[in-house]
Protein backbone atom coordinates (compact mmCIF):
# COMPACT_ATOMS: atom_id res chain seq x y z
CA UNK A 1 0.00 0.00 0.00
CA UNK A 2 1.46 3.34 -0.54
CA UNK A 3 1.32 4.61 2.66
CA UNK A 4 2.43 1.68 4.46
CA UNK A 5 5.79 1.63 6.16
CA UNK A 6 8.00 -1.25 4.70
CA UNK A 7 9.58 -3.17 7.52
CA UNK A 8 13.69 -4.47 6.71
CA UNK A 9 14.90 -6.98 9.02
CA UNK A 10 18.76 -7.37 9.47
CA UNK A 11 20.43 -10.36 7.74
CA UNK A 12 24.09 -11.11 7.58
CA UNK A 13 26.35 -9.13 5.67
CA UNK A 14 27.24 -10.57 2.39
CA UNK A 15 30.99 -10.99 3.22
CA UNK A 16 30.28 -13.58 6.19
CA UNK A 17 28.55 -16.10 3.58
CA UNK A 18 31.86 -16.20 2.38
CA UNK A 19 33.99 -16.12 5.59
CA UNK A 20 31.74 -17.95 7.59
CA UNK A 21 30.95 -21.84 6.82
CA UNK A 22 27.07 -22.59 8.29
CA UNK A 23 27.52 -24.10 11.18
CA UNK A 24 29.87 -20.89 12.23
CA UNK A 25 26.76 -18.72 10.94
CA UNK A 26 24.33 -20.81 13.24
CA UNK A 27 26.31 -20.43 16.67
CA UNK A 28 26.60 -16.70 15.39
CA UNK A 29 23.50 -15.66 14.97
CA UNK A 30 22.19 -17.61 18.60
CA UNK A 31 25.44 -16.30 20.41
CA UNK A 32 24.37 -12.65 19.31
CA UNK A 33 21.50 -11.49 21.44
CA UNK A 34 19.96 -8.79 18.91
CA UNK A 35 19.90 -11.28 16.32
CA UNK A 36 18.23 -14.07 18.42
CA UNK A 37 15.61 -11.33 19.01
CA UNK A 38 15.13 -10.39 15.51
CA UNK A 39 15.10 -14.45 14.54
CA UNK A 40 12.42 -15.28 16.96
CA UNK A 41 10.12 -12.20 15.73
CA UNK A 42 10.57 -13.28 12.37
CA UNK A 43 9.33 -16.83 13.12
CA UNK A 44 6.74 -16.22 15.33
CA UNK A 45 5.49 -13.35 12.71
CA UNK A 46 5.65 -16.01 9.95
CA UNK A 47 3.15 -18.45 12.13
CA UNK A 48 0.67 -15.88 12.73
CA UNK A 49 0.51 -14.37 9.30
CA UNK A 50 0.82 -17.54 7.41
CA UNK A 51 -0.34 -20.31 9.47
CA UNK A 52 -3.34 -19.34 11.51
CA UNK A 53 -4.82 -16.48 8.70
CA UNK A 54 -5.93 -18.28 5.61
CA UNK A 55 -3.84 -17.05 2.57
CA UNK A 56 -6.58 -15.57 0.67
CA UNK A 57 -8.08 -13.72 3.52
CA UNK A 58 -4.41 -11.57 3.81
CA UNK A 59 -5.13 -9.37 1.01
CA UNK A 60 -8.40 -8.44 2.40
CA UNK A 61 -7.34 -7.83 5.47
CA UNK A 62 -4.87 -5.05 4.10
CA UNK A 63 -8.04 -3.45 2.24
CA UNK A 64 -9.45 -3.07 5.35
CA UNK A 65 -6.87 -0.81 6.93
CA UNK A 66 -7.17 2.85 7.03
CA UNK A 67 -4.17 3.14 4.08
CA UNK A 68 -6.31 1.52 1.77
CA UNK A 69 -8.15 4.72 1.60
CA UNK A 70 -5.57 5.89 -1.06
CA UNK A 71 -5.09 2.91 -3.09
CA UNK A 72 -6.62 -0.50 -3.91
CA UNK A 73 -5.16 -3.01 -5.62
CA UNK A 74 -7.99 -5.44 -6.18
CA UNK A 75 -9.15 -4.32 -9.18
CA UNK A 76 -8.93 -5.35 -12.84
CA UNK A 77 -9.82 -3.93 -16.36
CA UNK A 78 -11.60 -5.83 -18.30
CA UNK A 79 -12.55 -4.55 -22.21
CA UNK A 80 -15.64 -4.59 -23.82
CA UNK A 81 -16.75 -5.32 -27.53
CA UNK A 82 -19.87 -3.47 -26.66
CA UNK A 83 -20.80 -0.12 -27.93
CA UNK A 84 -19.65 2.93 -25.62
CA UNK A 85 -19.63 0.38 -22.51
CA UNK A 86 -16.51 0.38 -20.39
CA UNK A 87 -16.17 -2.51 -18.21
CA UNK A 88 -14.89 -3.07 -14.88
CA UNK A 89 -13.89 -5.39 -12.39
CA UNK A 90 -13.76 -4.63 -8.59
CA UNK A 91 -14.59 -5.68 -4.72
CA UNK A 92 -17.88 -3.40 -5.61
CA UNK A 93 -20.53 -4.18 -6.99
CA UNK A 94 -22.22 -0.84 -7.46
CA UNK A 95 -19.15 1.85 -7.98
CA UNK A 96 -18.90 5.04 -9.12
CA UNK A 97 -16.46 5.71 -11.08
CA UNK A 98 -14.75 8.36 -13.37
CA UNK A 99 -13.30 8.03 -16.47
CA UNK A 100 -11.73 11.16 -18.69
CA UNK A 101 -11.69 10.96 -22.38
CA UNK A 102 -8.82 12.48 -24.30
CA UNK A 103 -8.67 13.20 -28.18
CA UNK A 104 -5.73 13.02 -30.14
CA UNK A 105 -4.00 12.83 -33.73
CA UNK A 106 -2.25 9.56 -34.72
CA UNK A 107 -1.00 9.66 -38.23
CA UNK A 108 -0.08 5.84 -37.57
CA UNK A 109 -3.80 4.69 -36.22
CA UNK A 110 -5.12 4.41 -32.97
CA UNK A 111 -2.56 1.88 -31.25
CA UNK A 112 -3.12 -0.10 -28.29
CA UNK A 113 -2.93 1.90 -24.91
CA UNK A 114 0.51 0.39 -24.08
CA UNK A 115 1.68 1.59 -27.33
CA UNK A 116 0.07 4.92 -26.04
CA UNK A 117 1.68 4.96 -22.57
CA UNK A 118 5.34 4.10 -23.84
CA UNK A 119 5.27 7.05 -26.41
CA UNK A 120 3.82 9.39 -23.43
CA UNK A 121 6.81 8.50 -21.47
CA UNK A 122 9.37 8.51 -24.45
CA UNK A 123 8.26 11.23 -26.66
CA UNK A 124 5.91 13.54 -24.64
CA UNK A 125 2.54 12.19 -26.91
CA UNK A 126 0.55 13.24 -24.18
CA UNK A 127 0.74 17.46 -25.74
CA UNK A 128 -0.84 16.32 -28.53
CA UNK A 129 -4.75 15.85 -26.92
CA UNK A 130 -6.53 17.91 -28.65
CA UNK A 131 -9.81 17.43 -27.13
CA UNK A 132 -10.52 16.10 -23.35
CA UNK A 133 -13.42 15.47 -21.21
CA UNK A 134 -14.08 14.15 -17.49
CA UNK A 135 -17.67 12.40 -16.15
CA UNK A 136 -18.74 11.32 -12.76
CA UNK A 137 -20.58 8.39 -13.47
CA UNK A 138 -24.03 7.93 -11.32
CA UNK A 139 -26.73 4.81 -11.06
CA UNK A 140 -29.08 6.94 -13.08
CA UNK A 141 -30.03 9.76 -15.45
CA UNK A 142 -29.81 12.83 -12.62
CA UNK A 143 -30.25 16.32 -14.07
CA UNK A 144 -26.92 17.44 -13.30
CA UNK A 145 -25.89 15.35 -16.29
CA UNK A 146 -28.69 14.44 -18.46
CA UNK A 147 -30.03 17.99 -19.44
CA UNK A 148 -26.05 18.40 -20.66
CA UNK A 149 -26.03 15.53 -23.33
CA UNK A 150 -23.49 13.80 -21.64
CA UNK A 151 -23.69 10.65 -19.37
CA UNK A 152 -22.02 7.90 -17.71
CA UNK A 153 -24.51 5.91 -16.25
CA UNK A 154 -23.89 2.10 -14.81
CA UNK A 155 -26.14 -0.44 -16.91
CA UNK A 156 -27.87 -4.24 -15.82
CA UNK A 157 -26.73 -5.88 -13.12
CA UNK A 158 -23.49 -6.57 -11.37
CA UNK A 159 -22.00 -9.56 -12.22
CA UNK A 160 -20.55 -11.78 -8.94
CA UNK A 161 -17.18 -13.59 -9.60
CA UNK A 162 -15.84 -15.61 -7.11
CA UNK A 163 -12.05 -16.38 -6.31
CA UNK A 164 -10.86 -18.61 -8.42
CA UNK A 165 -8.49 -19.52 -5.73
CA UNK A 166 -11.10 -21.07 -2.99
CA UNK A 167 -14.10 -23.24 -3.46
CA UNK A 168 -15.64 -20.59 -1.50
CA UNK A 169 -18.69 -18.32 -2.22
CA UNK A 170 -18.62 -16.02 0.31
CA UNK A 171 -18.69 -12.48 -0.10
CA UNK A 172 -15.30 -11.59 0.87
CA UNK A 173 -14.40 -13.17 -1.74
CA UNK A 174 -15.75 -12.24 -4.52
CA UNK A 175 -15.07 -9.63 -7.22
CA UNK A 176 -17.65 -8.01 -9.32
CA UNK A 177 -17.86 -7.17 -13.30
CA UNK A 178 -19.88 -3.83 -13.51
CA UNK A 179 -20.53 -2.22 -16.78
CA UNK A 180 -21.30 1.20 -17.62
CA UNK A 181 -22.80 3.21 -20.86
CA UNK A 182 -20.83 6.47 -21.90
CA UNK A 183 -23.01 8.44 -23.62
CA UNK A 184 -20.92 11.12 -25.58
CA UNK A 185 -20.58 12.86 -28.92
CA UNK A 186 -17.51 13.41 -30.09
CA UNK A 187 -16.24 16.97 -30.55
CA UNK A 188 -17.74 19.12 -33.85
CA UNK A 189 -15.08 21.82 -33.78
CA UNK A 190 -11.32 21.58 -33.75
CA UNK A 191 -9.72 24.93 -35.76
CA UNK A 192 -6.63 22.35 -37.21
CA UNK A 193 -7.20 18.40 -37.03
CA UNK A 194 -9.63 16.00 -36.76
CA UNK A 195 -9.69 13.62 -33.69
CA UNK A 196 -8.93 10.33 -34.79
CA UNK A 197 -8.54 8.44 -31.72
CA UNK A 198 -9.35 8.89 -28.25
CA UNK A 199 -8.09 6.99 -25.31
CA UNK A 200 -10.10 6.56 -22.49
CA UNK A 201 -8.64 6.25 -18.68
CA UNK A 202 -10.96 5.31 -15.67
CA UNK A 203 -10.82 4.20 -12.23
CA UNK A 204 -13.18 4.35 -9.24
CA UNK A 205 -13.97 7.12 -7.74
CA UNK A 206 -16.26 6.17 -4.66
CA UNK A 207 -17.43 2.83 -3.40
CA UNK A 208 -21.11 3.61 -3.86
CA UNK A 209 -23.89 6.11 -4.02
CA UNK A 210 -24.62 5.77 -0.21
CA UNK A 211 -21.13 6.33 0.82
CA UNK A 212 -20.47 9.51 -1.19
CA UNK A 213 -23.44 10.99 -0.46
CA UNK A 214 -22.94 10.60 3.64
CA UNK A 215 -23.59 13.65 5.64
CA UNK A 216 -19.96 14.76 8.23
CA UNK A 217 -19.07 12.90 10.25
CA UNK A 218 -19.40 9.75 7.32
CA UNK A 219 -18.81 6.25 8.76
CA UNK A 220 -16.17 5.30 6.68
CA UNK A 221 -13.76 6.94 3.42
CA UNK A 222 -15.68 6.46 0.39
CA UNK A 223 -12.97 7.57 -1.81
CA UNK A 224 -10.58 4.94 -3.08
CA UNK A 225 -8.37 6.19 -5.68
CA UNK A 226 -7.50 2.67 -7.67
CA UNK A 227 -5.64 2.44 -10.48
CA UNK A 228 -6.73 4.15 -13.55
CA UNK A 229 -7.45 1.65 -16.55
CA UNK A 230 -6.39 2.58 -20.00
CA UNK A 231 -8.19 1.62 -23.43
CA UNK A 232 -8.78 3.22 -26.74
CA UNK A 233 -11.59 4.22 -28.64
CA UNK A 234 -12.49 4.94 -32.31
CA UNK A 235 -15.27 7.89 -33.10
CA UNK A 236 -17.91 5.22 -33.70
CA UNK A 237 -17.82 3.90 -29.99
CA UNK A 238 -19.21 7.00 -28.68
CA UNK A 239 -23.12 6.84 -28.02
CA UNK A 240 -23.76 9.82 -30.06
CA UNK A 241 -27.40 9.33 -30.92
CA UNK A 242 -29.76 12.52 -30.26
CA UNK A 243 -26.85 13.99 -28.21
CA UNK A 244 -25.99 17.15 -30.21
CA UNK A 245 -25.57 19.58 -27.78
CA UNK A 246 -22.83 17.20 -26.02
CA UNK A 247 -19.84 19.15 -27.98
CA UNK A 248 -20.73 21.72 -25.46
CA UNK A 249 -18.72 19.77 -22.71
CA UNK A 250 -15.66 19.45 -24.37
CA UNK A 251 -12.45 21.12 -23.50
CA UNK A 252 -10.31 21.77 -26.90
CA UNK A 253 -7.28 23.17 -27.82
CA UNK A 254 -6.64 24.82 -31.47
CA UNK A 255 -3.12 23.11 -32.27
CA UNK A 256 -0.09 21.93 -30.47
CA UNK A 257 1.48 24.94 -30.19
CA UNK A 258 -1.08 26.73 -28.78
CA UNK A 259 -0.85 24.86 -25.05
CA UNK A 260 -4.35 26.39 -24.02
CA UNK A 261 -7.12 24.58 -23.41
CA UNK A 262 -10.67 26.47 -23.83
CA UNK A 263 -14.08 24.74 -23.77
CA UNK A 264 -15.66 24.24 -26.96
CA UNK A 265 -18.95 26.30 -26.35
CA UNK A 266 -17.73 29.59 -26.80
CA UNK A 267 -15.38 28.07 -29.75
CA UNK A 268 -17.91 28.88 -32.59
CA UNK A 269 -18.65 32.24 -31.44
CA UNK A 270 -15.05 33.32 -30.26
CA UNK A 271 -14.77 36.43 -32.40
CA UNK A 272 -17.92 37.60 -30.58
CA UNK A 273 -16.69 37.08 -27.57
CA UNK A 274 -14.06 39.62 -25.87
CA UNK A 275 -11.22 38.51 -23.64
CA UNK A 276 -12.36 38.22 -20.20
CA UNK A 277 -9.62 40.73 -19.64
CA UNK A 278 -12.24 43.85 -20.89
CA UNK A 279 -14.06 45.89 -19.15
CA UNK A 280 -17.82 44.78 -19.19
CA UNK A 281 -20.58 47.98 -19.27
CA UNK A 282 -22.08 46.14 -16.45
CA UNK A 283 -21.19 45.83 -13.22
CA UNK A 284 -20.86 42.17 -11.51
CA UNK A 285 -20.51 40.97 -7.80
CA UNK A 286 -19.50 37.59 -7.07
CA UNK A 287 -20.68 36.06 -3.97
CA UNK A 288 -19.36 33.09 -2.56
CA UNK A 289 -16.66 31.07 -0.31
CA UNK A 290 -13.05 29.91 -1.30
CA UNK A 291 -13.35 29.01 -5.14
CA UNK A 292 -15.65 31.63 -6.41
CA UNK A 293 -13.90 34.07 -4.30
CA UNK A 294 -10.25 33.01 -6.07
CA UNK A 295 -11.62 33.43 -9.58
CA UNK A 296 -13.52 37.13 -8.51
CA UNK A 297 -10.22 38.01 -7.79
CA UNK A 298 -8.23 36.40 -10.83
CA UNK A 299 -10.75 39.04 -12.73
CA UNK A 300 -10.10 42.05 -10.98
CA UNK A 301 -6.66 41.45 -11.16
CA UNK A 302 -6.91 40.59 -15.10
CA UNK A 303 -8.63 44.34 -15.26
CA UNK A 304 -6.27 46.39 -12.74
CA UNK A 305 -3.30 44.11 -13.16
CA UNK A 306 -2.89 44.31 -9.17
CA UNK A 307 -2.48 41.08 -7.89
CA UNK A 308 -3.25 42.33 -4.00
CA UNK A 309 -6.12 40.64 -2.36
CA UNK A 310 -7.70 44.21 -1.58
CA UNK A 311 -7.23 45.30 -5.11
CA UNK A 312 -10.54 47.42 -6.22
CA UNK A 313 -12.94 48.05 -9.64
CA UNK A 314 -16.11 50.15 -9.90
CA UNK A 315 -17.43 47.24 -12.10
CA UNK A 316 -16.74 44.11 -10.32
CA UNK A 317 -16.98 43.37 -6.56
CA UNK A 318 -15.89 40.32 -4.79
CA UNK A 319 -17.62 38.94 -1.59
CA UNK A 320 -15.65 36.22 0.69
CA UNK A 321 -18.43 34.31 2.93
CA UNK A 322 -17.71 30.83 4.51
CA UNK A 323 -19.61 28.17 6.37
CA UNK A 324 -22.12 26.69 5.64
CA UNK A 325 -25.66 28.21 5.57
CA UNK A 326 -27.21 26.23 8.71
CA UNK A 327 -24.39 28.70 10.50
CA UNK A 328 -26.87 31.88 11.02
CA UNK A 329 -24.07 34.63 10.62
CA UNK A 330 -23.35 33.10 7.11
CA UNK A 331 -26.81 32.88 6.08
CA UNK A 332 -27.75 36.28 7.68
CA UNK A 333 -24.64 37.83 5.03
CA UNK A 334 -25.94 35.95 2.21
CA UNK A 335 -29.44 37.26 2.71
CA UNK A 336 -27.76 40.88 3.42
CA UNK A 337 -25.89 40.24 -0.11
CA UNK A 338 -28.90 39.29 -1.84
CA UNK A 339 -31.17 41.51 -0.46
CA UNK A 340 -28.93 45.23 -1.19
CA UNK A 341 -26.74 44.42 -3.77
CA UNK A 342 -26.74 47.12 -6.80
CA UNK A 343 -24.82 45.34 -9.22
CA UNK A 344 -26.26 44.90 -12.24
CA UNK A 345 -25.24 40.99 -12.31
CA UNK A 346 -25.36 39.24 -8.91
CA UNK A 347 -23.47 35.82 -9.02
CA UNK A 348 -23.98 33.63 -5.97
CA UNK A 349 -22.43 30.18 -4.78
CA UNK A 350 -24.38 29.02 -1.59
CA UNK A 351 -21.23 27.93 0.24
CA UNK A 352 -20.96 24.96 -1.81
CA UNK A 353 -17.80 23.32 -0.89
CA UNK A 354 -18.46 24.05 3.04
CA UNK A 355 -21.87 22.28 2.21
CA UNK A 356 -19.98 19.56 0.53
CA UNK A 357 -17.22 19.23 3.64
CA UNK A 358 -19.43 19.51 6.52
CA UNK A 359 -22.68 20.22 5.66
CA UNK A 360 -26.33 17.92 5.65
CA UNK A 361 -28.10 17.88 1.98
CA UNK A 362 -31.18 18.18 3.75
CA UNK A 363 -31.07 21.15 5.83
CA UNK A 364 -29.16 22.92 2.79
CA UNK A 365 -31.99 22.88 0.88
CA UNK A 366 -34.56 24.19 3.25
CA UNK A 367 -32.02 27.04 4.11
CA UNK A 368 -31.46 27.42 0.28
CA UNK A 369 -35.04 27.98 -0.25
CA UNK A 370 -35.39 30.55 2.32
CA UNK A 371 -32.79 31.92 1.49
CA UNK A 372 -34.02 32.78 -1.90
CA UNK A 373 -36.96 34.50 -0.58
CA UNK A 374 -34.19 37.92 0.04
CA UNK A 375 -34.13 38.39 -3.52
CA UNK A 376 -36.21 41.46 -4.34
CA UNK A 377 -39.20 41.56 -6.69
CA UNK A 378 -37.53 45.14 -7.92
CA UNK A 379 -34.85 46.48 -9.34
CA UNK A 380 -32.65 48.06 -6.44
CA UNK A 381 -30.70 50.24 -9.01
CA UNK A 382 -33.06 52.45 -11.11
CA UNK A 383 -30.90 54.30 -13.06
CA UNK A 384 -29.34 51.66 -14.30
CA UNK A 385 -30.32 50.72 -18.14
CA UNK A 386 -30.10 47.07 -17.78
CA UNK A 387 -32.07 44.15 -15.79
CA UNK A 388 -30.68 43.08 -12.32
CA UNK A 389 -29.93 39.26 -13.10
CA UNK A 390 -29.44 37.02 -10.12
CA UNK A 391 -27.72 34.04 -11.23
CA UNK A 392 -26.82 30.86 -9.66
CA UNK A 393 -23.16 29.75 -9.48
CA UNK A 394 -22.56 26.03 -9.68
CA UNK A 395 -20.23 24.76 -7.28
CA UNK A 396 -17.05 23.42 -8.62
CA UNK A 397 -15.58 20.20 -8.58
CA UNK A 398 -13.35 18.37 -6.40
CA UNK A 399 -10.60 15.56 -6.88
CA UNK A 400 -9.81 13.69 -3.75
CA UNK A 401 -7.42 12.30 -6.11
CA UNK A 402 -4.73 14.99 -5.75
CA UNK A 403 -5.42 14.88 -1.80
CA UNK A 404 -2.87 11.71 -0.70
CA UNK A 405 -3.10 11.99 2.50
CA UNK A 406 -7.13 12.40 2.68
CA UNK A 407 -7.48 9.19 4.69
CA UNK A 408 -5.86 10.91 7.93
CA UNK A 409 -7.95 13.68 7.22
CA UNK A 410 -11.41 12.52 8.65
CA UNK A 411 -12.87 16.27 8.36
CA UNK A 412 -12.66 15.86 4.38
CA UNK A 413 -13.79 12.76 3.55
CA UNK A 414 -17.42 14.30 3.06
CA UNK A 415 -16.19 16.59 0.36
CA UNK A 416 -16.82 14.18 -2.64
CA UNK A 417 -17.97 14.91 -6.23
CA UNK A 418 -21.21 13.20 -5.17
CA UNK A 419 -22.29 15.39 -2.51
CA UNK A 420 -21.17 19.01 -5.00
CA UNK A 421 -23.53 17.20 -7.48
CA UNK A 422 -26.17 16.84 -5.09
CA UNK A 423 -25.93 20.34 -3.90
CA UNK A 424 -25.80 21.76 -7.32
CA UNK A 425 -29.01 19.44 -8.13
CA UNK A 426 -30.75 21.04 -5.53
CA UNK A 427 -29.68 24.56 -5.91
CA UNK A 428 -30.70 23.96 -9.88
CA UNK A 429 -34.53 22.68 -9.01
CA UNK A 430 -34.75 25.90 -6.05
CA UNK A 431 -33.43 28.89 -8.48
CA UNK A 432 -36.11 27.26 -11.39
CA UNK A 433 -39.05 27.21 -9.07
CA UNK A 434 -38.35 30.74 -7.50
CA UNK A 435 -37.66 31.78 -11.31
CA UNK A 436 -40.77 30.57 -12.26
CA UNK A 437 -42.76 31.70 -9.54
CA UNK A 438 -41.35 35.33 -10.13
CA UNK A 439 -41.91 35.04 -14.41
CA UNK A 440 -46.03 34.18 -13.45
CA UNK A 441 -45.79 37.18 -11.33
CA UNK A 442 -44.69 39.58 -14.29
CA UNK A 443 -41.60 40.72 -12.34
CA UNK A 444 -39.24 41.88 -15.25
CA UNK A 445 -36.68 43.98 -13.96
CA UNK A 446 -35.05 41.49 -11.69
CA UNK A 447 -34.33 37.58 -13.70
CA UNK A 448 -33.27 34.98 -11.74
CA UNK A 449 -31.65 32.03 -13.30
CA UNK A 450 -29.05 29.78 -13.35
CA UNK A 451 -25.38 30.91 -14.58
CA UNK A 452 -25.29 29.72 -18.47
CA UNK A 453 -21.69 27.69 -18.25
CA UNK A 454 -20.98 24.36 -17.11
CA UNK A 455 -18.94 24.96 -14.50
CA UNK A 456 -18.88 21.31 -13.38
CA UNK A 457 -17.77 19.77 -16.90
CA UNK A 458 -15.26 22.32 -16.96
CA UNK A 459 -13.56 22.13 -13.62
CA UNK A 460 -14.42 18.29 -13.83
CA UNK A 461 -11.61 18.30 -16.61
CA UNK A 462 -9.35 20.19 -14.96
CA UNK A 463 -7.69 17.62 -12.63
CA UNK A 464 -3.93 18.64 -12.87
CA UNK A 465 -4.56 22.21 -12.82
CA UNK A 466 -4.90 22.65 -8.86
CA UNK A 467 -4.19 25.86 -6.92
CA UNK A 468 -1.45 23.56 -4.82
CA UNK A 469 -0.05 20.15 -5.74
CA UNK A 470 -2.17 18.45 -2.73
CA UNK A 471 -5.54 21.05 -3.66
CA UNK A 472 -8.80 18.91 -4.06
CA UNK A 473 -11.03 21.88 -4.50
CA UNK A 474 -9.24 25.01 -5.41
CA UNK A 475 -8.00 25.83 -8.74
CA UNK A 476 -4.78 27.37 -10.54
CA UNK A 477 -4.62 30.12 -12.89
CA UNK A 478 -5.49 28.28 -16.50
CA UNK A 479 -8.93 27.19 -14.97
CA UNK A 480 -9.88 30.32 -13.45
CA UNK A 481 -9.48 32.12 -17.01
CA UNK A 482 -11.57 29.61 -18.39
CA UNK A 483 -14.24 29.87 -16.47
CA UNK A 484 -14.26 33.79 -16.68
CA UNK A 485 -14.12 33.41 -20.51
CA UNK A 486 -17.36 30.61 -20.58
CA UNK A 487 -18.96 32.97 -17.84
CA UNK A 488 -18.54 36.51 -19.08
CA UNK A 489 -19.53 35.29 -23.33
CA UNK A 490 -22.25 33.70 -21.85
CA UNK A 491 -23.57 36.81 -20.03
CA UNK A 492 -22.45 39.15 -22.85
CA UNK A 493 -24.51 37.23 -25.57
CA UNK A 494 -27.60 36.73 -22.45
CA UNK A 495 -27.06 40.69 -21.82
CA UNK A 496 -27.40 41.33 -25.46
CA UNK A 497 -30.44 39.51 -26.36
CA UNK A 498 -32.47 40.90 -23.18
CA UNK A 499 -31.48 44.51 -24.48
Amino acid sequence: MRHRRKMVFPTPHPSEHKTLAPIAIANHLLNCSRRRFYLIVIVVASIVFFVLIPTDKLLLLAVDLPTAASTINRAAFNSSDERGILTLTSEYPHPIIIATVRGYVDDAGCKDGSYWRRQQQRHGIGERDLAKITILSSSTADASTADEGTSLIQVGNPEKITNNSTNTTSTDNAMWRTKFRLDLAAPKYLPTYNVQCYTVDYRVEYVNAESALADFPPKSCSFRGTPTFHRIWQTHEFNNDSKSNARDNWIVRSSTANKNWQWTGIADDSSNCPSWKKQRPYSIVIIGDSQPSYTCHHLLYGLTGDNEIDSSHPKVRCVQIKQTLQNQTTFDRYAQELQNSKEDVIIFNPSGLWEAAYGSLNVFRDNFERLLSFIPIERRNAKSKYRQYFMLAPTTAVHPINYPELWKDDKKWSMTQSRVRAINSMGKDLVLKKAGMHKSMSYDTVSISILPAPWDFITLSREEDPMTPTDMRHFNVSTNEMLLTSMLCKLDQMIANDG
